[in-house]
C-alpha cells in the first residue's frame, strides 16, 4: 500500500475540489442568464404580423430551450455543492484522523 497522504496533500486536493466547485457554480449561472435571455425571445401573435402561423411552434422551441437551461443550471449547481460536500467531508475526516485509523487511503 502507498503511503498516506499527509495533511496538507489533502488540503491540497480538497482545495482543487472547491475551485472546481466554483468553475461549476460560474457555468450555472452562465446558463441561468442564457435561460432568461432565450425566454425574453418570445414572440407574441401582434408582434409577428404576417408570420402569426409560426409563433406557436416557434414559441414552443424558445419554452424548450429555457426549460433545458434552467435544468442545467439547476444540475450544475448541484455538482458544485456535492463537490464543496466532498471536500468537507475529506476535511473532517482527515482532521478527525477516520483515513488513518480505519486505514482506508
Amino acid at each position: 500500500m502507498s503511503d498516506l497522504p499527509t495533511p496538507d496533500e489533502v488540503t491540497v486536493a480538497t482545495n482543487v475540489l472547491r475551485q472546481e466547485a466554483g468553475i461549476w457554480d460560474e457555468q450555472s449561472a452562465k446558463l441561468s442568464k442564457m435561460s432568461t435571455d432565450v425566454a425574453a425571445r418570445e414572440f407574441g401573435r401582434l408582434e409577428a404580423g404576417l408570420f402569426q402561423i409560426m409563433v406557436g411552434p416557434y414559441n414552443e422551441i424558445i419554452d424548450a430551450v429555457a426549460a433545458r437551461t434552467r435544468e442545467g443550471a439547476t444540475a450544475m449547481t448541484d455538482i458544485g455543492r456535492t463537490l464543496r460536500s466532498v471536500a468537507d467531508t475529506y476535511d473532517a475526516e482527515d482532521k478527525a484522523s477516520e483515513h488513518r485509523i480505519r486505514n482506508i487511503y
